[in-house]
């Protein structure tokens, strides 16, 4: 019989050649990541913030682009001026578009929203499994087939929910009650989102809602802490990292609760069979995302994971409506001469029949004010995520190399050229539009386009935004019929918080708030 191969090797020292080979792999894996880097820079346009000499990983780079990102790209126009660019982030290097190729590539099937999505969230990895893409893309089918069309019977559920979650988390009091606005916008969007895409079972299910509340708080900080580390170490870093344990935590939770809620519909279902009795219909996203797996190419229905499905719906919704809301407020508060407008406006509109769709859509000046706030503080400086799916060539030449991550720059929404005093807060720029043949298609909070990039636009443009803009509007209704609301510091909030593209709210901002004598009842 023949000695094993590693008899020569003394038995103390395979430890230390086990973590010499460990280490060696480790190493040729950050020299592959870091030359496929630098290989792939090279085929984009230039850097905005190019590496110091041996600094293959590009750390200095990666770091300047978290704190310095909007300096960066006003740099970038004044040496670049509409021609494409690139910047080293944390998640690599992407490749910057002026906002007059937004028309060009909007429609581009090559150029892809669901692979921009996958990376930016690491979508595999365990604890960000409801990024991937067969989510993303059945996720926009069901707001598009389901959401957008059953926003007329929502508006009912939405109002009410509204109603409760104030009257719990505020009440009745005449006396002022200081908190923080983010704790309660938070709360008004969770819960009103939720009555709709999670439905009756889940929607007052307090630890379900908590739940989803901290996975959404969770997912971008650990994506952002994520892409400190080298692509090969991330697994690892996954594993150890605080908001992803968390993350595997809620996601089980998740899954326990829905697993629940679908146990108990096909229960009953095979009991309305069994005795002859109308088969029980349910509207909301468990249901929505069965359909879509069940009638779309790729993944089956077998492979359908409803838990995954409804925390990627709260997660999208939840984040950008409840930034429009409380942007919105602040903005209402800074400038407290529009608030008797307004009231008058929500009076007139919802007065006379009661809740409804139509009498959304009369909320004109609240739709513009919304918009307004969107223009100056959008989610992001930036907007069109995408990655190439192959070489694309623009209409001036440049190349978009395959696998790049490509974006378009959002700044029309500040263009003197295109907005009378861009950088001032304007309430009724967009009334004023409305009354333009040429310009009113533009003015409604929902409408997209090359000066309006706020959801987006083209082939990718966001789904929800009907029912986000109506749902933001709801909660402006009853806040601000219902109550007195004042900011409740010194000092001016933030215009915004800038983390690398993304544009936060000021999240210190506190108020205070007392019930009011409303002119009308607006509950159902």
């Amino acid at each position: 019989m023949l000695p094993p191969a590693t008899d020569w090797i003394k038995a103390s020292s395979r430890p230390s050649l086990l973590l010499y080979a460990a280490t060696a792999i480790l190493l040729a894996l950050l020299f592959y990541t870091s030359w496929s880097s630098i290989n792939h820079v090279r085929r984009m346009p230039p850097l905005i913030n190019p590496p110091k000499m041996f600094d293959l990983t590009y750390s200095r780079s990666k770091m300047q682009s978290v704190t310095g990102t909007e300096d960066l790209m006003s740099d970038a126009r004044k040496r670049f001026g509409d021609k494409p660019y690139s910047i080293v982030t944390l998640g690599g290097p992407v490749m910057v578009l002026p906002a007059k190729f937004a028309e060009e590539i909007r429609n581009d099937a090559r150029l892809s929203f669901t692979k921009s999505a996958e990376q930016d969230f690491h979508a595999h990895l365990p604890a960000f499994r409801p990024f991937g893409g067969d989510i993303t893309d059945r996720l926009a089918a069901v707001a598009k087939t389901h959401l957008t069309k059953l926003i007329a019977k929502t508006t009912i559920p939405l109002c009410d929910e509204a109603a409760r979650t104030l009257e719990m988390k505020i009440g009745r009091s005449p006396d002022w009650q200081h908190l923080g606005l983010e704790e309660l916008t938070l709360e008004i969007t969770s819960r009103m989102a939720a009555r709709v895409t999670s439905g009756q079972d889940l929607c007052r299910n307090e630890t379900w809602l908590r739940n989803t509340i901290q996975y959404t708080i969770h997912a971008p900080v650990a994506a952002n802490k994520l892409r400190l580390f080298p692509a090969p170490l991330r697994y690892l870093a996954h594993l150890a990292l605080p908001e992803c344990r968390a993350m595997r935590t809620e996601l089980a939770t998740a899954r326990a609760l829905v697993t629940a809620v679908v146990d108990k519909r096909r229960r009953e279902r095979l009991d309305a069979a069994s005795t002859g009795r109308p088969m029980p219909c349910y509207e909301d996203a468990i249901e929505w995302g069965a359909e879509q797996f069940q009638d779309s190419p790729g993944p089956s229905v077998k492979d359908y994971d409803p838990a995954m499905f409804q925390l990627q719906t709260s997660v999208v919704g939840l984040h950008s409506s409840t930034d429009l809301l409380t942007q919105t407020l602040i903005n209402i508060l800074l400038h407290p001469d529009i608030v008797p407008p307004l009231r008058r406006e929500m009076v007139d509109a919802v007065g006379p029949e009661g809740w409804s769709k139509p009498c959304l859509h009369k909320l004109q000046l609240m739709d513009g004010v919304m918009k307004e706030t969107q223009r100056l503080k959008p989610l992001e400086f930036i907007t069109m995520h995408r990655v190439a799916t192959s070489d694309v060539y623009l209409s001036d030449g440049t190349l978009i190399p395959k696998h790049a991550h490509t974006v378009v720059a959002n700044t029309t929404r500040l263009d003197p050229s295109i907005y009378e005093r861009p950088g001032d807060f304007d309430p009724f720029r967009w009334v004023r539009m409305r009354a333009s043949d040429k310009q009113k298609h533009q003015a409604p909070m929902v409408s997209a386009g090359i000066n309006s990039l706020g959801f987006g636009y083209g082939l990718h443009v966001c789904p929800g935004r009907f029912f986000a803009t109506d749902l933001v509007k709801m909660a402006l209704c009853h806040l601000m019929l219902k109550y007195d609301i004042e900011l409740d510091q010194e000092l001016n909030p933030k215009p915004y918080v800038p983390m690398g593209f993304f544009l936060g709210h000021d999240r210190e901002v506190r108020i205070k708030i007392r019930k009011r004598a409303e002119e009308i009842s607006i509950d159902v």
